[in-house]
């Protein structure tokens, strides 16, 4: 399954009308851990998720769990970063 529609499924979105807005997060929280030194590679589920968590922190505007999801995200990517196994 394409992570796109893994997002939308977290998000519980089925319309097509967010695509544009979901892949430019997607595509945003890929950069977001490149910049971190981890390197992002979608077959990895780990990595997966926290792109899956970046999507659901930032999309629309009347999320109240953003900043839990935002703090989900940053958690798995200190483990990314700290791990050798995802190093750039």
């Amino acid at each position: 399954m394409a992570l796109l529609d893994k997002c939308k499924i977290a998000l519980r979105v089925s319309a097509d009308v967010f695509d544009d807005e979901i892949k430019m997060l997607i595509e945003a929280g890929k950069l977001d851990l490149e910049e971190s030194g981890i390197n992002v590679d979608l077959d990895d589920e780990l990595i997966e998720t926290a792109v899956i968590f970046f999507v659901k922190s930032s999309f629309g505007y009347d999320n109240k769990d953003s900043e839990k999801q935002l703090r989900a995200y940053e958690r798995i990517k200190r483990k990314l970063a700290l791990s050798s196994r995802w190093a750039l």
